[in-house]
């Protein structure tokens, strides 16, 4: 596979409109379909519904435990952003102890942090919850292709694949996938180690740079008797010198001979000779990787690699229930913007793929956004549950203080 391309008292949960980001360190609102894919918001407003739910009935518990009537409970849209409200009684909550109120005003508080440590512990757990259904850490599962990317079609990747291996980097979760990718974008030169009587009888100095991502010399240096269509040959190159100390060693005269006069400079490698041959890329892939940088530790090998340039990668990908590798010239970011994976392959046919990923971001919208409920109503800002914890806890402790100062004033009073 190849492809080339009041009379109450109101304790209002708000609900944060804002999420962190850290790649940027800032904190950006949450606008769907700017920054949100449209198909989260079910679980985005499915996640502020729970959370605020749990943050008020935080407060009616602590409410009816302290003997506090509740006038009210309900929720509220602004745009599309949902809340809550509980109404207690003033009149009642004025004549409750300054423990009780404590308790009121900050249960909802720790409702949500509660909720936030239940979520991770299931957010971490999910690989064990779902294994009797998904298999983890075998390769990653392809959810979906862009049709924009090259990487789609007959002969690319397609929905269902289970991929484990790019360009010899083993991938068994999508922390290896990116650590593959990161690899290949700092190793630009990868290459390979094929002997030299392969490489030999396809050299030319027949080269021209075709849209300025790579070099073309298989135009006329097919043989009729190749078995392989010309669309699966790449133009690859490698330094003279290597070519020089092979057909010394292997005593090939007439075969030096015939490619001494070929000379084409290459100003990617600082002007140094480099020599070109088309070869079927998929037999190139098959052999041990090197570097420009590197030799070849099997005598009589030539270390080869693509004559691409500006990011473009030739890159070999190899999926579990296919014995044929999927090749791709372009550029290896398209693995990143273009192709959605996910840690979960189903162990039955019939079980949906998308499953572990909604379970997967549905807590994670829960831990981040329970959580900053709970900041943020802690900030002592009126209307928030920060206000009215504060002044309580300033009524407390200056209650006493107060009392006093007022007896010792009336007692100096009356005896000067």
């Amino acid at each position: 596979m190849f492809n080339h391309q009041n009379a109450t008292t109101t304790v209002a949960a708000d609900l944060p409109s804002t999420r962190s980001y850290y790649r940027e360190a800032a904190i950006l609102p949450v606008i769907p379909g700017l920054n949100m894919p449209l198909w989260h918001i079910p679980i985005f407003i499915m996640v502020y519904l729970i959370s605020g739910m749990l943050h008020e009935l935080g407060h009616i518990f602590a409410s009816i435990h302290s003997n506090v009537s509740v006038n009210g409970f309900g929720l509220f849209f602004i745009a599309l952003y949902p809340g809550a409200f509980t109404e207690i009684d003033s009149d009642a909550l004025k004549h409750s102890t300054s423990a009780q109120k404590m308790r009121i005003f900050s249960a909802g508080i720790w409702h949500n942090l509660v909720l936030t440590l239940i979520s991770y512990i299931l957010f971490i757990s999910l690989p064990y919850l779902l294994s009797p259904l998904y298999d983890h850490n075998n390769g990653v599962l392809i959810m979906d292709v862009s049709k924009e990317s090259g990487l789609n079609g007959g002969s690319g990747l397609h929905k269902g694949d289970v991929l484990n291996e790019i360009n010899g980097c083993k991938v068994m979760n999508i922390n290896d996938w990116y650590k593959c990718i990161e690899l290949l974008r700092n190793k630009p030169f990868s290459g390979y180690c094929v002997p030299y009587n392969d490489v030999s009888p396809y050299i030319t100095n027949k080269v021209k740079l075709l849209n300025d991502v790579e070099l073309e010399c298989c135009g006329e240096n097919l043989s009729q008797s190749d078995d392989i269509p010309s669309s699966s040959h790449v133009c690859f190159q490698f330094r003279r010198t290597d070519l020089l100390n092979v057909s010394k060693a292997l005593s090939s005269s007439s075969t030096y001979k015939n490619t001494e006069s070929l000379k084409f400079e290459n100003i990617l490698n600082g002007g140094e000779q480099m020599q070109y041959a088309c070869l079927a890329a998929r037999f190139v892939t098959e052999h041990q990787q090197c570097d420009e940088l590197s030799t070849c530790e099997t005598n009589g090998s030539l270390c080869v690699y693509p004559s691409l340039f500006n990011e473009t990668s030739l890159l070999r990908l190899l999926t579990v229930y296919s014995s044929k590798p999927i090749l791709f010239i372009g550029s290896i970011y398209e693995l990143v913007y273009y192709v959605q994976i996910s840690d979960f392959v189903p162990r039955l046919f019939f079980l949906p793929t998308r499953f572990p990923l909604i379970a997967e971001i549905f807590l994670k919208y829960m831990i981040t956004f329970s959580l900053a409920m709970a900041l943020l109503n802690a900030v002592p800002c009126y209307g928030l549950d920060g206000h009215f914890i504060t002044s309580t806890v300033v009524d407390y402790l200056f209650y006493k203080y107060s009392s006093r100062l007022l007896l010792y004033s009336v007692y100096f009073y009356h005896r000067y």
